[in-house]
């Protein structure tokens, strides 16, 4: 099992070198605050994260054709530990702008706890695409995604659950991350969720609002705690993530397979095809030859 992530030699993965943005949803501020807030956006960031991972995975997969599952799980990680650094320096680094003070800075890094929910909920979940263990249902993926980023705390919540509840002849997956995601009976994966969502408020709740105080610090510190605190955040998510999922597949698995990538590019072709239909009819002297 790997314990830690490692920076890849070669062959150079660029899938996520050219960037790949979190799904776009509507815009939220922090103004209501709470644990019911915390919640609220990890849901809605969900609902766009889960079909955005399977589509960050299939594009990786596209534009590295020869690359290994690690070599892209590798990638992925880069890519996080990346773009979460970034949110946090740019955070601190607004907040010294001339006539940006503390309140708008404490709004600013209430934005920001959103955009680290996102980008690891887009970084977990695409992870365990590339796992071949994907987190079809709402409850799993967001009982994943809090167990991740509860990091050795999660990983000890969802084992002491399954021991307890769950019949050991049905525990088919070595692995935590498989466990929640697809093993674990669905009878039992509610309660999971309701106990891994309180270790989840009582620590990132307060960590991150902790961390979002030190962005606004004046005279540009804020911008150095911002990135410094998101690294570490960020290399504890990679690091459970590691152990959660186990080592990547040596072949592409589930939605990621050759079968089933050819199959959605069969009918990516077919909804193309039926879309131009319309607009030849609409051509002077064309006739509809596509049937």
């Amino acid at each position: 099992m790997h314990n830690q992530a490692h920076e890849p030699h070669s062959p150079t993965v660029t899938a996520l070198d050219a960037g790949f943005e979190p799904a776009a949803s509507e815009p939220t501020q922090a103004t209501d605050g709470g644990d019911d807030w915390l919640i609220r956006q990890l849901d809605r960031v969900l609902r766009a994260q889960r079909p955005a991972a399977t589509a960050m995975a299939r594009r990786m997969r596209n534009q590295n054709p020869s690359a290994t599952p690690e070599q892209l799980v590798v990638a992925a990680e880069r890519w996080y530990r990346r773009a979460a650094m970034g949110t946090g320096a740019g955070v601190g680094a607004a907040a010294v702008i001339p006539g940006v003070g503390t309140v708008t800075g404490v709004a600013l890094a209430g934005a920001e706890i959103v955009g680290f929910l996102e980008l690891t909920a887009l970084y977990a979940l695409t992870v365990a695409e590339l796992s071949g263990v994907a987190a079809d249902d709402p409850t799993r993926a967001r009982t994943l995604v809090m167990a991740i980023m509860l990091g050795e705390r999660g990983r000890a919540l969802v084992l002491e659950f399954a021991r307890n509840r769950t019949p050991g002849a049905l525990m088919k997956s070595p692995f935590w991350g498989e466990l929640v995601t697809q093993a674990m009976p669905t009878m039992f994966v509610g309660e999971l969720g309701q106990r891994v969502r309180g270790a989840f408020l009582r620590r990132f709740a307060n960590k991150q609002m902790t961390g979002a105080l030190g962005k606004v610090i004046p005279f540009g510190i804020g911008a150095a705690v911002g990135a410094f605190g998101n690294r570490t955040l960020a290399n504890e998510v990679i690091h459970t993530a590691r152990g959660a999922f186990g080592p990547a597949p040596t072949q592409f698995r589930g939605a990621l397979s050759d079968a089933a990538l050819a199959e959605h590019d069969r009918d990516r072709s077919a909804a193309a095809l039926e879309r131009r239909r319309p607009l030849r009819a609409l051509l002077p002297g064309k006739r509809d030859t596509t049937r």
